[in-house]
């Protein structure tokens, strides 16, 4: 099964077997979080059955769970402590013995989730339409795949990560958890659990557990195991050996009771084991020194300063592969960019598409209105005979085709719509009323464009048929693909640019026959603008409305609004006489204007936004210029982790962690470049 699959190969990456887990392990919660066991164990009225024994490790997290009748289990436990081991694990152990009958257990970042805007099974339905695009076909009853799913209770959803909500929203977040019957895993730091409890009610019907921190027994069995053994002075010993002792032999000192509570988590053990255990020359004795880290925190801020560089070591570099050698440095930089954009979202998730949220919107209407200028300057040249004739108009078209477009570019591409990624799909099943009325509506505009310009039968026949199917091709090429396995974030980003381009070249060939038929025939389309007001007004509602159609199935609202003022606009400045005609002009016209239609419909897709942001982006020194190579790369480094068709951190602290470090040395750098 592709779930399966996806977190196997996680945890092959985390080396969470590597030598062995580590030994992860819970007992029951406070009474005080717990609801009345009756409820739990769905107990018929008057019946009153004790607890059930919750306590348990790694290795019974599935057997934990099945014994709990309501099947609501919330796992609690402080940053580190190995919650989404667990998570992950359950995910594994269900699907390894689940019965045909059964849900499918699916894992879920929970911290973007809105429970104000969104219904939790609005929100399990979306995600699953995001992060596995086949669950977004149409189902049963005209609802998505993901919703009958959903809706039937064939999804088992696993929410991890209830502490990463928005501030405010954890009790809101739990009455809507307590409004379903849905059987679950959730996990959660105490502190916002047990605030939300306080401020609502205990999760109805659910079993709570509280993880337990690792004993010097777990580090002593663990960590030696994690390093190359050598001989000193006649014995096999590693470099854990002498820390472990002095933490064993002299338990009450400082510098051992600061780096048991360090230790006391997965997460900082991992980090440990990363920076000591798999890089050579490096000696944990150092975590003992009260002069370098008299904190805990100051031990953990070490380890979590040192995962990156570790983590791209060059001994670690597998050219073999696939993996080429990113320096520490710059790799350490990039990542921290990514994290701070992710801190500014408030999500775990890194979608690609979305980095222009790193870019303010001026910046980013600035880029896309630069470039919109340039291409509809260019096509506003050609019309004019700028490459065949002196006369100004050329000068003058260029300017005002540049200025009145480049001007709703920038607007439409800063305020407008982003999309999510799509993929081409040529399904007539539920899509030929859609088809037959954008055709329709393409057939009309275009038809309508050219009886105004005065083409004829055949011109007007021949553009309404290329408009329409450009359009209808819009239905086909913005639909999920049936895959058969979960897609990879580069894969993903593929399906999307395949569709883009598709859709790209149909309009690009659609807009082009109308502008190169428009100079074939008339000359310059504005040449055959009439100065009669009623035959001025039909010409400026068509414009209007081709704008309109173009811009709002490209960016939404504001795209509508600012290409159709703009293509009015164009028009009535436009006025003069013919200036070049013929097949040639025709030609060069139709196909520049073409492809600056095609770009107004690629831009908002989700691979042309990404394409702008990571030209731009790497033209700042923010990410690398291969940015799906170097992800891929973090992602095999175990710096990353992929869940469904997006990218997260290995953990929330690490994320935060190097977002902090981004942060402060764009400050110190603001403030050195102020002097």
């Amino acid at each position: 099964m592709a779930v399966a699959a996806q977190w196997r190969e996680e945890e092959e990456r985390r080396r969470i077997h590597d030598p062995f887990p580590l030994p992860v392990h819970w007992h029951p919660a406070a009474p005080e979080l717990v609801d009345h066991w009756a409820n739990i164990c769905r107990a018929p009225a008057g019946a009153s059955p004790g607890p059930l024994v919750v306590t348990g490790r790694l290795e019974r997290i599935a057997d934990v769970y099945r014994q709990i009748p309501s099947g609501r289990l919330a796992m609690l436990g402080r940053a580190g402590a190995g919650k989404t081991i667990v998570a992950v694990r359950f995910v594994l152990d269900m699907i390894a013995t689940r019965s045909r009958a059964d849900a499918v257990p699916v894992l879920f970042s929970v911290g973007p989730w809105n429970p104000a805007a969104a219904s939790l099974r609005s929100w399990l339905t979306h995600q699953l339409e995001r992060e596995y695009p086949a669950l977004a076909a149409p189902g049963p009853a005209g609802l998505s795949l993901a919703a009958a799913l959903v809706g039937a209770g064939r999804i088992l959803p696993v929410l991890d990560g209830f502490d990463e909500i928005a501030d405010g929203l954890h009790s809101a977040a739990l009455r809507a958890l307590n409004a379903t019957t849905t059987p679950l895993l959730l996990t959660s730091r105490p502190d916002e659990y047990v605030a939300a409890v306080t401020a609502t009610d205990v999760m109805s019907a659910a079993a709570v557990t509280q993880l337990d921190d690792l004993s010097l027994a777990d580090l002593n069995d663990y960590l030696p195991r994690t390093t190359r053994p050598s001989l000193a002075d006649g014995q096999m010993t590693t470099v854990w050996d002498p820390v472990l002792a002095h933490l064993r032999d002299q338990p009450a000192e400082i510098a051992s009771k600061t780096l048991r509570q360090v230790l006391s988590t997965p997460l900082m053990v991992t980090l440990a084991r990363a920076v000591y255990s798999d890089t050579p020359g490096h000696d944990p004795a150092e975590l003992l020194n009260t002069g370098r880290f008299g904190t805990a925190e100051a031990v953990q801020d070490h380890l979590l300063d040192a995962f990156t560089p570790a983590a791209y070591e060059p001994h670690l570099d597998c050219p073999g592969h696939g993996h080429r050698r990113w320096d520490p440095s710059h790799a350490q930089r990039w990542l921290g960019c990514i994290a701070w954009h992710l801190d500014r979202l408030g999500t775990n998730d890194l979608a690609v598409w979305q980095l222009g949220a790193t870019t303010s919107r001026l910046t980013r209407g600035l880029i896309a209105g630069a470039g919109s200028a340039l291409v509809f300057g260019l096509a506003g040249w050609l019309s004019g005979g700028g490459p065949t004739t002196a006369s100004p108009y050329a000068l003058a078209y260029a300017l005002i085709n540049g200025l009145v477009f480049g001007l709703a570019g920038g607007i439409s591409f800063g305020l407008g719509a982003q999309r999510e990624p799509s993929h081409a799909q040529i399904r007539f099943r539920g899509a030929t009323s859609a088809y037959l009325g954008l055709s329709t509506g393409g057939f009309a505009v275009g038809a309508a464009f050219a009886l105004a310009v005065g083409l004829g039968l055949s011109g007007t026949l021949l553009s309404g048929l290329a408009c329409g199917l450009a359009l209808g091709s819009h239905v086909w090429l913005h639909r999920p693909t049936v895959i058969a396995t979960v897609p990879s974030p580069g894969e993903v980003l593929h399906r999307d640019r395949t569709a883009t381009l598709a859709f790209g070249l149909a309009v690009a060939l659609a807009y082009g026959t109308v502008g190169g038929l428009t100079v074939w025939y008339s000359g310059d389309p504005a040449a055959s603008i009439p100065s009669v007001p009623a035959d001025i007004a039909v010409t400026a509602l068509v414009g209007i409305t081709a704008g309109a159609l173009i811009g709002g199935l490209s960016y939404g609202r504001a795209g509508a609004i600012s290409y159709a003022l703009s293509v009015m606009a164009a028009g009535a400045l436009a006025d003069g006489p013919a200036h070049v005609t013929g097949l040639g002009p025709g030609l060069s016209y139709g196909i520049t204007f073409g492809c600056a239609i095609a770009a107004v419909t690629m831009l908002p897709r989700a691979w042309g936004t990404y394409t702008v942001n990571r030209i731009w982006l790497a033209l700042c020194g923010h990410l690398p210029w291969q940015l799906m190579a170097f992800l891929a790369d973090a992602h095999h480094r175990g710096v990353l982790r992929q869940s469904g068709g997006v990218y997260q951190f290995r953990h929330a602290r690490l994320q935060h962690h190097l977002a902090q470090i981004h942060q402060t040395h764009n400050r110190r750098h603001e403030h050195l470049r102020g002097h």
